[in-house]
């Protein structure tokens, strides 16, 4: 789990600017978004543990924190890169926006959705991983507490490694690979049958 949020939170450091600023979001609005990070650290991380540290449930006091911020890690994920299509679906649908301003509403709310992502991404992969650390002092015995932490860490550099690498995959160019070799497919059964 803490490879997977911070490959998730990597992608988003690495490509997250390209991506918002692609989306219309101005220059100067950025660096408000990527003030999440440091947000969600300074807030979430000991609420979570404050929380956490008194919960009394069947499945432990960490692990639902852990799955409610697993899901939670997910849903803005897609929050953030279907923004644009959220943002119409909203104006076209709910606000029954005409033509005249679909465009610029489009807009307006495709910047809201893409920070409200943002945010929600960064909040609930540091609910993630405040539990997963304090998953790592709860159940090993203190002489595994050291060894735990130090693969905890190596997992944190693997998942940043991969996401680094993973963000930038160009995945069109896999859907058009993937096109071409249906062509090449139906061009080879072609000629075969010709001869």
């Amino acid at each position: 789990m803490i490879t997977l949020t911070d490959l998730a939170g990597t992608v988003e450091l690495g490509y997250g600017t390209p991506y918002l600023l692609s989306l219309g979001i101005p220059p100067s609005l950025t660096p408000l978004v990527w003030l999440a990070g440091p947000l969600s650290g300074l807030i979430i991380q000991p609420v979570v543990g404050v929380f956490s540290d008194t919960l009394d449930w069947n499945m432990g006091r960490r692990r639902p924190f852990i799955l409610i911020g697993a899901l939670l890690t997910v849903l803005s994920m897609y929050m953030v890169a279907y923004a644009k299509e959220l943002a119409h679906w909203i104006v076209v649908r709910i606000l029954d926006s005409q033509a005249d301003g679909l465009d610029h509403n489009v807009k307006v709310w495709t910047i809201v959705f893409a920070i409200v992502g943002f945010y929600c991404l960064d909040f609930s992969i540091n609910a993630v991983q405040a539990s997963c650390r304090s998953l790592i002092m709860d159940i090993p015995p203190t002489d595994q507490q050291e060894t735990c932490n130090a693969w905890s860490g190596w997992m944190n550099n693997l998942g940043s490694v991969v996401g680094f690498f993973a963000g930038n995959l160009n995945l069109i160019a896999f859907e058009h690979s993937g096109k071409h070799l249906e062509g090449v497919q139906e061009t080879s059964s072609r000629n075969s049958e010709d001869l």
